[in-house]
């Protein structure tokens, strides 16, 4: 049930976040034959029959993002688990749906009797069907923003792709507001 609520939901928000999500690929320089710039550097091939000697740049879109969810499941976020959980599964099958992009689901607080700050629930190379039963979270413990940050950040920092994200799905009450403000700061910073 929870799969197909989230693949309704999700159908409304995939365009929107593919045009947000592209990012631009290096141009690509090719040569033609007809055109305005010149290539000086390719007039000599006009002897030898070569006419393509126009230079042109095609410039390319393409999704390169890797982009790690985090959600506050903290006892504040008790009143709204419900629309979180809903969220949390449509945006994770509509990012699944876009070509050339890996995202990640992770909850926070996870366990405060386990000393864990963060629980994975939906991998890289997961699909969000597979893994829908465990956006079903309940709410328990603190706002520990900033340690999900370190957490995001040190799961970003080993994959290939060339933009990382990071997606907080927060009523905005972290447990320590300077040390968030400053995570946030790093993570601009380094492209996150």
């Amino acid at each position: 049930v929870l799969f197909k609520e989230a693949k309704l939901y999700s159908n409304g928000i995939r365009s929107q976040l593919v045009s947000l999500l592209q990012s631009s690929k290096k141009d690509r320089v090719s040569f033609k034959r007809t055109g305005t710039n010149l290539a000086s550097s390719r007039v000599y091939r006009i002897k030898q029959g070569q006419f393509d000697v126009f230079k042109t740049r095609q410039h390319h879109k393409k999704m390169n993002t890797a982009i790690q969810v985090l959600v506050d499941t903290s006892g504040s976020m008790a009143g709204s688990m419900g629309i979180v959980t809903q969220a949390t599964s449509a945006l994770s099958v509509a990012l699944d749906d876009i070509p050339n992009l890996k995202h990640s689901v992770a909850r926070f607080p996870a366990s405060p009797l386990a000393g864990d700050s963060v629980s994975k629930l939906k991998g890289f190379n997961e699909s969000a069907k597979k893994v829908m039963s465990a956006f079903n979270m309940g709410h328990i413990g603190s706002t520990p923003t900033t340690e999900a940050m370190v957490w995001a950040v040190k799961e970003l920092i080993s994959r290939k792709e060339t933009r990382k994200m990071i997606l907080l799905i927060t009523d905005g009450g972290p447990d320590d507001y300077f040390s968030c403000k400053y995570m946030i700061d790093e993570c601009i910073k380094a492209g996150i």
